[in-house]
């Protein structure tokens, strides 16, 4: 989702903002942390997958089926976000020319923003499916079935809600005529401009408020019942019972504050890009990156 819109004001104006020519020092530090970061998450959740799959008390589990489409979703995620932005450190948009570089332009961004999805959307599917199983105790868990299928709805809303994807990023020449992959909704600017900033809204809406309100909602609710869980036996017992759950009770809260803080940036950013992009173009070339 990180990646420089054009704002339907000419690509002789966007060329000047500065994001486009980061320096020698931000272009090290970038490249160092994204190779960091894709080996990390690949290894990482390559290691969840290995272990749910080998285990068959894992996986029999529905909670971790869900974590297993997160991490495929993760490490999607993490190999095209790194491809896309290490080739932006080195080549700026420039893409390959033709219909190769066509189909690559549109698909590249659209399985990014896809599993970007995908990953939000499992997240939710998890929180819900802990508070069910927290809150309401009593009631039937979720089945396999019902959780293969939750992974599958949650595949398909990711699919449909990447799509304009399809339709508005692709290559073009410019003046000197190199191919950029870039993001153009109208060849007229004004109507460029109403539909990126209709877009900025919507999908803050759907990858971010409604998403965060769900999870912090449900995790909310879990922390409270489990921090307001009765304690049985002696005294003993219910103080150790007492700060086993008043540490439970900040995993869900960090987990709603991390989703929240992480994400807001890269919200921001996109929003000050189509709405604010005077000051956007104006800023340092390492914080927008």
């Amino acid at each position: 989702m990180n990646h420089f819109n054009d704002t339907g004001q000419g690509l002789s104006h966007t060329i000047l903002c500065r994001i486009l020519s980061p320096g020698i020092i931000t272009n090290t530090v970038l490249v160092v942390a994204y190779v960091t970061l894709l080996f990390a998450a690949c290894v990482e959740n390559a290691t969840v997958i290995h272990l749910v799959r080998t285990y068959k008390d894992l996986r029999q589990s529905t909670f971790n089926l869900l974590i297993i489409n997160m991490a495929v979703a993760d490490i999607i995620d993490v190999c095209f976000a790194t491809t896309v932005s290490v080739s932006f450190v080195f080549v700026g948009r420039q893409w390959i020319p033709g219909l190769a570089g066509k189909i690559s332009c549109k698909l590249f961004y659209y399985i990014l923003v896809m599993s970007i999805g995908l990953s939000i959307s499992t997240l939710v599917i998890m929180s819900v499916d802990r508070y069910k199983a927290i809150v309401h105790a009593m009631k039937k868990p979720m089945s396999l079935a019902a959780a293969k299928r939750c992974i599958a709805v949650s595949w398909i809303i990711s699919a449909i809600a990447s799509s304009p994807y399809l339709y508005k990023v692709e290559t073009r020449k410019i003046d000197d005529g190199t191919t950029i992959c870039g993001s153009i909704w109208s060849n007229d600017p004004v109507q460029h401009l109403f539909y990126s900033k209709l877009e900025e809204i919507i999908k803050a809406l759907i990858f971010y408020v409604l998403p965060l309100i769900a999870i912090g909602t449900t995790n909310i609710l879990i922390g409270y019942r489990l921090r307001k869980r009765p304690s049985f036996g002696g005294n003993r017992k219910q103080e150790m019972i007492s700060i086993q759950n008043q540490k439970i009770y900040k995993l869900p809260v960090a987990n709603v504050a991390l989703f929240a803080f992480c994400w807001l940036f890269t919200h921001v950013n996109h929003i000050m890009n189509v709405f604010f992009t005077s000051n956007y173009c104006s800023l340092p070339a390492p914080v927008p990156l």
